[in-house]
């Protein structure tokens, strides 16, 4: 019973807030995935580092949405942890290729809100493009406190 039930804790969640059953129409196959992966990727890493690429059930967290007519948002599932999922982001076009989106945020020390600075990431946790506003958005909580 325990089991089960650290089963349906860890399953659920990730499932539910992790995206796999939003946007099913634009999720895209296992082929397409391997050539944007094989585009895109960064020094030291390998195909089989992007987990859809050797499981059918982590296939399903990979999508390209239609922007515009020439072109088109690719979120890709990059790696994952016992819950939170890290996705990257890129544009694509036929004229320019794949680019990727890098995301800014703040630098705040000693829990103040004086800015100390701006760093960017290219990897988001717990990610997710909604079509209909054309926002992406990102936490990076998990289970019960702050990571």
């Amino acid at each position: 019973m325990k089991r089960l039930f650290l089963l349906l804790i860890l399953v659920i969640p990730s499932y539910v807030f992790g995206g796999g059953h939003k946007n099913a129409e634009y999720r895209i196959t296992r082929e397409e995935l391997q050539d944007v992966v094989l585009e895109v990727l960064l020094p030291g890493e390998r195909l089989y580092d992007f987990i859809g690429m050797k499981s059918d059930v982590y296939l399903d967290f990979n999508y390209r949405f239609p922007i515009t007519e020439d072109l088109s948002l690719y979120q890709i599932l990059r790696d994952h942890g016992a819950y939170p999922k890290y996705y990257r982001f890129y544009f694509y076009s036929e004229e320019d290729g794949f680019k990727p989106i890098h995301f800014a945020y703040p630098i705040v020390k000693d829990e103040s809100s004086e800015l100390h600075g701006i760093e960017t990431v290219h990897t988001l946790m717990n990610a997710h493009y909604s079509p209909d506003t054309k926002i992406i958005s990102a936490n990076a909580w998990c289970c019960w406190g702050a990571v």
